[in-house]
């Protein structure tokens, strides 16, 4: 079940435009490791607020079965957050099984102020979860992440026609680990190499972009959902880089 809300009235002149979400579909937790996975919401109205917030069945259906799945999980409505140390279903467990799958929904919500509470668009976003003991054979420490030219979650203020090139880096410490994949989402004329291994533990992506003139100011946050979300994926493992 999926829900969307538009108000199309003219604020400051021009019609609202919702906001927009991305992340990966489906995510790998450990049972009782403390996790985060990041759902990244943006904005084309520079001047409007972003919130996010558990999908409902009150009013309207959003969820349909759904609604409030993942236990213990904490959703943060600034930066769309959501925490928690993830369990088995107790009907898993009593079926004899090593692993669960969730559905969870939220729904991302623009405000005309930051005291306002009447959204001006509501927009679904649903993900799958899934569940297992951390092998025994796993790795301990995540893989690092390096070569971003400001913190995670940041905008970048860039100049017409004048391009942007940087290098991310993703590191492993234990010796049978490696990155295998590599997935991203971004706006048009964004180039990214295919990953490649630079050292014994290290692999890297080349990003440029030359924003166009037609680009100017709506480009930019989604730039932001573009370059969190490799962070996140680089090592299989959802997790967010301060």
């Amino acid at each position: 079940s999926l829900v969307s809300h538009i108000d199309l009235t003219s604020i400051s002149g021009k019609i609202n435009t919702s906001s927009v979400t991305g992340s990966l579909p489906i995510f790998q937790l450990y049972v009782n490791e403390l996790s985060v996975i990041q759902i990244l919401a943006a904005d084309w109205n520079y001047d409007q607020i972003v919130r996010c917030r558990w999908s409902y069945q009150y009013s309207l259906d959003e969820c349909g079965s759904t609604c409030f799945d993942l236990p213990n999980a904490q959703l943060n409505p600034v930066d769309c957050a959501i925490t928690g140390k993830p369990v088995l279903r107790s009907e898993d467990i009593a079926n004899g099984l090593t692993e669960s799958t969730y559905v969870v929904a939220i729904t991302a919500e623009d405000f005309v102020n930051a005291s306002s509470t009447t959204p001006l668009s509501s927009v679904p976003h649903q993900i799958l979860v899934h569940v297992s003991y951390k092998p025994v054979n796993a790795c301990s420490t995540r893989p690092s992440i390096t070569g971003l030219l400001q913190r995670n979650l940041a905008c970048y203020a860039l100049s017409i026609g004048y391009s942007i090139d940087f290098i991310i880096l993703s590191t492993v410490t234990c010796t049978n680990d490696s990155i295998v994949e590599f997935i991203s989402t971004s706006p048009l004329d964004i180039f990214r190499t295919d990953f490649y291994q630079e050292g014994n533990y290290t692999w890297d992506v080349n990003v440029t972009w030359t924003p166009l003139s037609d680009q100017t100011g709506k480009y930019m946050k989604l730039t932001k959902i573009f370059l969190t979300l490799f962070i996140s994926i680089l090592g299989l493992q959802p997790f967010s880089i301060p």
